[in-house]
């Protein structure tokens, strides 16, 4: 029986006690509650073991969201530090590019900017958030030294 038709039940019983006329009547109506009682307990019982189970899944599931997050972090910087260790090797041996059946690995310059000291680059690299801007920056550093920042030259490692 679902509990949506006990509650019913329960109501149409009640119902029925205050139009009952005799002893017998109230009697077998009474017989009636305690049985609705019991399956409604039985009922909630099944209804907290489900929802024990949900509960039990859903920690399931956040300590696997947990695991696979550090996973996927720790599969990131591997990923990062075998880039570094082409990037080094293939600059020692000075290679521009490694052919091979499945894919090309080159190197190609980029520069970024770096902040040295940030109070000391002028206010009018700052954006309205008084954020440096690194991008009018990195523009002024190529024409002239800006206090507090310089450009920093790299390879990145391009995987086609």
């Amino acid at each position: 029986m679902k509990l949506y038709d006990i509650v019913n039940e329960e109501n149409a019983l009640e119902e029925l006690m205050y139009s009952c006329e005799t002893l017998e009547d109230a009697d077998a109506l009474s017989a009636l509650q305690v049985e609705l009682e019991k399956a409604l307990e039985k009922k909630s019982a099944g209804i907290i073991k489900v929802i024990k189970n949900l509960e039990s899944d859903i920690e399931t599931i956040k300590n696997e969201e947990s695991r696979l997050k550090n996973l996927r972090i720790a599969r990131q910087k591997a990923i990062e530090n075998f880039k570094k260790y082409v990037v080094l090797n293939m600059e020692k041996l000075e290679l521009k590019k490694i052919e091979t059946s499945i894919g090309d690995i080159s190197l190609r310059k980029s520069s970024s900017v770096v902040i040295d000291d940030a109070d000391k680059v002028p206010n009018n690299f700052l954006k309205v958030e008084y954020e440096i801007s690194k991008v009018e920056l990195k523009k002024e550093l190529n024409n002239r030294e800006v206090p507090g920042a310089h450009i920093e030259v790299k390879n990145n490692l391009t995987i086609k």
